[in-house]
């Protein structure tokens, strides 16, 4: 509890900085905490109902990470009815096809859900939410950003309404490639920090040989058993990356965008 207040407190302090975007518009750029993130932004940005914001995974092959981008503004257009605004988010040290960086350190793609990218991130996040005042917040996330997604639901709590996480590696201490990451933080550590009404959705692929569906599994039945609502999704077939681009994907993100 008290590791828990700690944290919190360093939120908190971190958001009372000055913001470092020189140009920021929160549809390019956007702070989380002291830094700069880049952004691509898509749909309704005047009074929009949902804020649907995407986080990419660690791309261990290239810092340019956009795969999510295209996703991003398919969703807009399709549910423009639902007045959604759909935002594409840069993680730490990762840079858009275009040459904009954003602010911190990716770590060489290795260990780098740390405290201080958690921070960056759901500063950002926070950020946006405070500009644009959606009615809901939903974090999609894949692989690294599924991690990304899941800490800020127990650092942050209140910060989204649901999260859909793809390909989590919900579990560094169980995971073949993060269970030596001393600099990271374990989602798994932080589940118990995760209250109700949020709503998590966990979908791995059955084809997954790099974060196995019993990472998911294991977080999802942590949740459960202090009341928050989560649910294990299979996806039959789909691979590590493959999996994002999946059916199952996109009908929980239909039912959520479409719930009343």
């Amino acid at each position: 509890m008290l590791r828990w207040l700690v944290l919190l407190c360093g939120f908190c302090a971190t958001c009372a900085a000055a913001a470092p975007c020189a140009n920021e518009d929160f549809q390019h750029q956007v702070t989380g905490a002291d830094q700069c993130l880049v952004l691509a932004s898509y749909g309704v940005t005047d009074a929009p109902q949902v804020l649907l914001v995407w986080l990419h995974g660690d791309t261990p092959a290239r810092d340019e990470a956009v795969y999510l981008f295209p996703m991003a503004r398919a969703v807009a257009e399709q549910f423009a009815a639902q007045k959604v605004l759909s935002v594409a988010l840069v993680r730490p040290g990762y840079a858009d096809d275009k040459g904009h960086r954003s602010d911190g350190d990716n770590h060489w793609h290795q260990d780098l859900y740390t405290r201080q990218n958690m921070q960056i991130v759901g500063g950002a996040i926070d950020r946006l939410k405070q500009h644009y005042h959606p009615q809901r917040v939903i974090l999609i996330g894949h692989s690294g950003g599924a991690a990304t997604a899941a800490l800020l639901a127990g650092m942050m709590p209140g910060l989204a309404d649901a999260d859909i996480l793809v390909s989590c590696p919900c579990d560094l201490a169980a995971w073949p490639l993060g269970h030596d990451w001393r600099a990271s933080e374990n989602p798994m550590r932080w589940a118990d920090q995760v209250q109700p009404p949020l709503k998590v959705f966990a979908l791995t692929g059955t084809a997954d040989d790099n974060t196995g569906a019993a990472l998911a599994q294991a977080y999802v039945a942590r949740l459960q058993q202090h009341g928050v609502d989560a649910r294990f999704i299979p996806i039959p077939n789909a691979s590590h990356n493959s999996a994002i681009r999946s059916l199952q994907v996109m009908q929980t993100l239909t039912a959520l965008l479409t719930a009343p």
